[in-house]
């Protein structure tokens, strides 16, 4: 049975996949919807129409999927019989799939967290029990060439995958130069961004809005004081300058939309200059790079990097376990991974997360794209002390110009080609 409730008494709506691999939505909390997304789950490029609390937030993962169909469907001059002369040994495992799925089958139960991955965990323990049964699994040298596909964070994996092998995730990378995690962006659809003719402010015709702003406030009964400081901030100061167009939306995370178009959400981010992008309790949010996509010039808040941190003091932090607290409105706690992410023998005391990552470590292909050259840092203070729109305001706009552009370069790099 694919939608139902676990008992008669307590409905449990929830989604699956169904025959057509359509994901079929049952609800959101204790609200049927009849309707289902006409999206399949990765498979083909596609922009949803109206939003599923199952299906929307979830989709970026599918990543993975794509990914392992583009591999599995080269041509066969790529492929050979002999692990020996492989490459690459490619695990046809979708990791965060199972995650996802098995929540879903279970009826959402809290103890089956698709971010904990709990119930999937003895599907991926299978998995690699009958991967021991091959030698090239055994052989400390083919056992490096092993790719495994984990299109999510670190810290949502059940099983811990061969610390000696390949992951494709979305980051961070546990450690600086961690040449075996291979970054990639989350799955987003996004057409050609129109040639616009600039004038004062950034602002054109089709890009009219100067702030654009769509975040959760809270989740269950804990409020994010930081996003709500940024969001009660631009709308105190929107106040004062009615001329400003500034765009204001909140969303309940991981669960449903004040609006139930989409399309029309990321709409506004094509037209929108500046687009504030908030921390979160995990280092990749997939808002910054919908808003980068749609050409909107990403607001990051950040500190320098140093005293005890890992990265170079002149470095600026992406990220940091200091924010996944200010999220939940706790004291920080020294990080450690979900799974151990280094080889067998190592150190127990390496095996803890960074407290702080960098750009370089959070965001695929940093040794290509120029991410500072796209993205506007400014310190969290702003949001602090109310300067966030004043600061807004003193960009210069040869600044703002060359932002715009240099996202129009890179952008088709960020994007997965049907």
């Amino acid at each position: 049975m694919c939608c139902g409730h676990r008992d008669s008494t307590s409905p449990d709506p929830w989604g699956c996949f169904n025959d057509n691999q359509n994901w079929q939505s049952c609800g959101c909390g204790n609200k049927l919807l009849s309707g289902r997304s006409g999206c399949s789950f990765g498979r083909d490029s596609c922009t949803e129409t109206r939003w599923h609390p199952d299906y929307s937030p979830r989709r970026h993962h599918a990543a993975e999927v794509l990914l392992l169909h583009r591999l599995l469907t080269l041509p066969g001059r790529f492929f050979t019989d002999n692990p020996s002369d492989a490459d690459l040994l490619l695990v046809p495992h979708l990791g965060k799939t199972a995650c996802i799925a098995s929540w879903a089958r279970s009826g959402r139960k809290e103890s089956c967290s698709e971010y904990a991955c709990s119930c999937a965990k003895d599907l991926q323990q299978e998995m690699l029990a009958r991967l021991r049964k091959f030698p090239s699994f055994e052989d400390p040298q083919l056992l490096k060439r092993h790719v495994f596909l984990f299109t999510s964070s670190l810290q949502s994996v059940a099983a811990a995958y061969p610390a000696e092998a390949l992951l494709v995730h979305f980051g961070p990378k546990p450690w600086r130069g961690a040449r075996n995690h291979f970054l990639v962006p989350p799955l987003i659809c996004h057409g050609g961004l129109p040639e616009e003719r600039q004038t004062r402010l950034g602002q054109t015709s089709t890009r009219n809005v100067f702030v654009f702003l769509v975040l959760g406030l809270q989740r269950k009964d804990v409020l994010f004081n930081f996003r709500y400081q940024l969001y009660q901030g631009l709308l105190d100061a929107g106040s004062k300058r009615p001329h400003l167009n500034i765009a204001l939306l909140e969303i309940f995370e991981r669960t449903a939309i004040h609006s139930a178009n989409v399309s029309e959400i990321w709409q506004i981010a094509e037209r929108a200059v500046f687009c504030p992008v908030p921390p979160g309790d995990n280092p990749v949010t997939v808002r910054f790079f919908r808003v980068l996509l749609s050409g909107c010039i990403p607001v990051l808040f950040t500190t320098l990097g140093g005293g005890q941190s890992s990265i170079p003091t002149d470095s600026l932090a992406f990220w940091s376990w200091d924010e996944a607290a200010d999220f939940y409105g706790s004291s920080p706690s020294h990080p450690s991974p979900t799974v151990p992410l280094f080889a067998r023998g190592a150190q127990r005391s390496l095996q803890r997360m960074r407290r702080n990552y960098s750009l370089t470590d959070s965001l695929p292909f940093a040794d290509t794209i120029k991410y500072e050259d796209m993205v506007l840092f400014l310190d969290r203070s702003v949001v602090r002390d109310g300067t966030l729109l004043d600061s807004l305001l003193a960009v210069p706009e040869e600044s703002i110009l060359q932002k715009q552009a240099a996202i129009r370069r890179i952008r088709h790099l960020l994007l997965y080609r049907s």
